[in-house]
């Protein structure tokens, strides 16, 4: 998702919500997490556990005032126990920088958008590596209709001018 630049005040409100509250609401934009997650869908981050975060699950974490929410891809534990995540946008091509665990703000478990209100969808990143193969290829399918469409039309009206 389009990166949402935040002060060091809000991100310290934002951590206490979470804390006390036990969940945090917000709205995405940007495209970097389509087709999961749309410009304008609201997002619901609760307060989770790092330990209980599998791969395939939404988090929410907070790097450099910037408060970006994308899918955790590996998980990888280092020799006193912590966690470190890598973590990448569904229709990005290249993962983000790796996240610590005191990093996560959260997990996103609900999805509104406009009167819907769905599970936040956690998948495989293989599922998502397929989808987003089925999405492209039916865009260079498309592209190729209308380019055939096109030279079609242009040869018919040249033949019909001769």
């Amino acid at each position: 998702m389009k990166k949402n630049k935040i002060n060091r005040i809000t991100i310290q409100a934002i951590r206490d919500t979470i804390d006390e509250h036990k969940r945090f609401r917000f709205n995405v934009s940007g495209v970097s997490m389509f087709p999961f997650l749309l410009d304008g869908d609201q997002v619901i981050i609760e307060k989770a556990d790092p330990k209980d975060l599998r791969v395939g699950d939404i988090v929410m974490y907070i790097r450099k005032n910037l408060m970006i929410v994308h899918r955790i891809i590996k998980i990888y534990t280092n020799s006193e126990g912590r966690r470190l995540f890598i973590i990448k946008g569904d229709n990005l091509r290249y993962p983000d920088q790796p996240v610590w665990e005191e990093d996560i703000g959260g997990k996103a478990t609900r999805v509104i958008r406009g009167e819907l209100e769905f599970n936040a969808p956690s998948f495989h990143p293989i599922i998502i590596s397929a989808v987003r193969f089925i999405l492209d290829q039916g865009r260079r399918i498309k592209n190729k209709l209308d380019l055939k469409i096109s030279q079609k039309d242009i040869s018919e009206y040249l033949r019909r001018k001769r």
